[in-house]
């Protein structure tokens, strides 16, 4: 949080503004001007200029504030069930455009595996929807292990979707709104 201190017409004002690369949020000077002006306007007795007042500062409830607001937090995707520690765990993060399952996702990352249960960590994920796959990669070579009867390697969707062919998107979607989730996915 940035704190800049402002005098116009001997008001002083103190503007605090939140601002943030990854949020694209409104910069200093925009909260000063909006201010600056807010100032210049309250100070005319004037009627008309206070229903003037009155709906610049609507204006600002209505277009500033839901420019500030967070839009982006972070996933945390924790996995159990997986029967050793050998390997790696591969986790992917969909986005509705993306093609669920496939072999590009949004975001993707690989983890160690500790007593049977691991986690991976999203950070800067916009707020929406989402799906996740993970697989157990047993012997690390970077991909799913397929048998004659499908994976030989354990894996696991986000909501719990499971089905011997992947799940459609749907079935496996989070809705992330909040500044911290926690998805679950067993691994069988």
């Amino acid at each position: 949080m940035n704190i800049y201190d402002n005098e116009c017409l001997g008001a002083s004002f103190t503007a605090r503004v939140f601002t943030s690369k990854e949020n694209n949020l409104p910069k200093p000077r925009l909260a000063l001007f909006i201010a600056n002006w807010y100032i210049v306007l309250s100070n005319f007795s004037h009627k008309p200029l206070r229903v003037m007042t009155s709906l610049f500062s609507l204006l600002i409830l209505i277009v500033v504030i839901p420019l500030s607001a967070q839009t982006t937090g972070t996933i945390i995707v924790h996995m159990h069930g997986m029967k050793n520690d050998n390997g790696l765990m591969r986790v992917a993060l969909f986005s509705p455009q993306d093609r669920f399952p496939s072999d590009k996702p949004f975001r993707g990352q690989t983890t160690t595996i500790l007593k049977g249960e691991a986690e991976c960590v999203f950070e800067h994920v916009p707020f929406g929807e989402y799906a996740v796959s993970a697989f157990h990669d047993e012997n690390a070579n970077q991909k799913l292990d397929l048998g004659l009867f499908g994976p030989v390697e354990a894996y696991g969707f986000s909501n719990g979707a499971r089905s011997f062919l992947p799940p459609p998107f749907e079935r496996a979607k989070i809705v992330f709104r909040e500044e911290k989730m926690v998805a679950k996915i067993e691994i069988k």
